[in-house]
């Protein structure tokens, strides 16, 4: 898959990456994508700032908008929304949600494939830990 929508601003420096968990955020939202229960226990547990991958917070946050509009959340129809947004594009097309939706391959119960939030949230601490250390040390070098 490629890698669209990354966050450069995170990077604390030349050649260090922040903490990341793709595959764990692809099966997050794998699992959004198969059923309006997984939207509900991911929103419960984590929002979009916890995707390392900007094209991840934004389908991220389309499925959130038709869960909260109580529309069903599918390849289709978070496909539309994207559109409606006009961030398909920026997300790497619908090609990007039919890829996602091949991380869904469990048939277990909702609960358990959303514990794949746990390592989504767990890099959230180290990622703006990570982001403000750069920072500051950008503005001690001017």
């Amino acid at each position: 898959m490629t890698e669209i929508g990354s966050r450069p601003a995170l990077a604390p420096g030349p050649g260090l990456v922040p903490p990341q968990a793709l595959e764990a955020e692809r099966s997050v939202l794998a699992s959004m994508l198969l059923g309006n229960e997984a939207v509900g226990r991911a929103v419960e547990q984590i929002d979009a700032s916890v995707f390392y991958r900007t094209a991840h917070q934004r389908i991220f946050e389309a499925l959130v908008a038709l869960y909260n509009r109580n529309e069903r959340a599918d390849s289709i129809t978070v496909t539309e929304e994207l559109r409606k947004r006009g961030d398909l594009e920026a997300v790497g097309g619908a090609a990007t949600i039919a890829q996602i939706l091949e991380y869904a391959t469990t048939t277990a119960p909702s609960q358990k494939r959303t514990r794949s939030a746990r390592p989504v949230q767990a890099m959230e601490l180290p990622n703006t830990l990570m982001s403000s250390a750069g920072r500051v040390t950008h503005v001690a070098t001017w």
